[in-house]
């Protein structure tokens, strides 16, 4: 039997942050780690040129993305948040001309809030759609941990990938002692 490689590569990878937005960030629990786990993955991404795309679910009414997040998100070259009203990601026309333009790439990096909703639901389309999907558990988050847990377990028995930043981090770095592992170390410690 052969096995495909079920380790992340940085070639292959594109990372999603759904909804981390001011109203919608104060209710969650664990917000301000989960927060830090998602700038510190942005500025991984953006020195190893994984391509980064946030998504904001209503603005009008849950506001922007956070500001210490948007701020990060601003040095990334493909940062523009794409609006939606569909809590899956998919369900935008405009999520979805985005992501045709990164075909080539094939392992979704999933992040956000709530985890049992618009993460799930994005996760779902995105195998749906013949993605390898990554959740970073400790990236994402609900207001109350029933919702987080329950979110994360259907996700995996959906095939989906259940990681941990530093998962996503130490895949896509592979080895130690490179100019890479330098320039990044500062960001896992």
């Amino acid at each position: 039997m052969k096995h495909q490689d079920l380790l992340l590569s940085k070639a292959s990878s594109l990372l999603l942050i759904v909804d981390f937005q001011e109203r919608l960030a104060r209710a969650m629990s664990q917000k301000d780690q989960v927060e830090d786990r998602i700038i510190r993955l942005v500025e991984i991404a953006h020195q190893l040129h994984v391509p980064c795309f946030v998504t904001e679910q209503y603005s009008k009414g849950l506001g922007s993305t956070t500001p210490d997040l948007a701020r990060v998100l601003t040095n990334c070259e493909c940062y523009q948040p794409i609006e939606k009203l569909h809590f899956s990601c998919f369900g935008s026309p405009e999520f979805n001309t985005v992501m045709k333009n990164y075909s080539s790439r094939s392992n979704l990096i999933v992040t956000g809030i709530e985890t049992h909703v618009c993460v799930l639901q994005t996760v779902h389309d995105a195998l749906m759609n013949n993605y390898a999907v990554y959740t970073v558990a400790d990236a994402s988050t609900s207001r109350s941990v029933i919702d987080y847990k329950y979110g994360l377990k259907r996700m995996r028995d959906m095939g989906a990938h259940i990681v941990t930043f530093e998962m996503v981090v130490f895949e896509w770095l592979r080895q130690a002692g490179t100019p890479e592992f330098k320039t990044i170390h500062k960001f896992i410690v």
